[in-house]
């Protein structure tokens, strides 16, 4: 069993490399349990204006964007800091998550979309179960 939860995906700029890994790590029948913030959670900044919930963002960008590490700033020095190169994410469709699991040849499982804590008619987090 291989598990990844919780913000793993967009710290991978190709998704294929580490679909690769967890391939070779799987022994026959075993399962990779991937439960993950949404695609739609991620590719969305959500807000509320009044009665409506307007979205902010662009679904099918392919963007690599570059910034700080989660969570550097308290954990260094500001002189540190600045000899630290930059992050890079990518934050993926759910086609192309589920493209990269297939493309080792694991099977999907299941796929389940669960809705977002705050506003629930809209995804929040999914589990993906893939097995070899």
């Amino acid at each position: 069993l291989v598990l990844t939860e919780c913000g793993i995906l967009h710290y991978f700029v190709d998704l294929h490399p580490l679909a690769q890994l967890v391939c070779d790590i799987l022994k026959p029948k075993g399962q990779w349990v991937l439960h993950e913030f949404h695609p739609f959670n991620r590719k969305f900044t959500p807000k509320q204006e009044g009665s409506q919930l307007v979205l902010e963002g662009d679904y099918f960008s392919d963007a690599i964007i570059e910034r700080p590490a989660p969570r550097a700033t308290a954990a260094f020095a500001p002189e540190e800091l600045e000899a630290f190169p930059l992050g890079r994410y990518r934050y993926w469709q759910i086609g192309e998550i589920v493209s990269a699991v297939c493309s080792q040849g694991l099977r999907v499982e299941t796929l389940v979309e669960h809705p977002h804590s705050e506003w629930g008619t809209i995804p929040g987090m999914f589990t993906l179960v893939a097995s070899k």
